[in-house]
């Protein structure tokens, strides 16, 4: 179900800043190369037969770049949920990301 528009919050003007779209592309552009990253050492996971120290670095490392994707995609949908909430096209609200945001405006970062 669609917000209506009378209940539509004002966009974070924080986030449509010419330093917030460069930060949505380098985050764009970061989780690309943590995916690749992160599948090539799961790869080398499944396929290679090595000695338990060199497993435990290469388990290090994917962990690493799988924690380095998850916070890109996160911040990336970050921003998709505050165009889409100031559009007013929700389905549904998400609790962390509110948080953010009403964060932010408390701040004073939406003038």
């Amino acid at each position: 179900m669609a917000t209506t528009a009378e209940s539509t919050p004002a966009p974070v003007r924080a986030l449509r800043t010419l330093k917030a779209r460069v930060l949505y592309y380098l985050c764009f552009v970061g989780a690309v190369i943590c995916l690749s990253r992160a599948i090539h050492f799961g790869r080398f996971l499944t396929g290679h037969e090595t000695s338990d120290l060199a497993v435990g670095a290469v388990w290090a490392f994917f962990g690493v770049w799988a924690g380095a994707l998850l916070a890109c995609v996160w911040v990336l949908g970050l921003f998709v949920y505050e165009g889409e909430r100031a559009k007013g096209t929700l389905n549904r609200r998400v609790a962390a990301y509110e948080r953010v945001l009403a964060r932010q405006i408390e701040r004073g970062e939406d003038n």
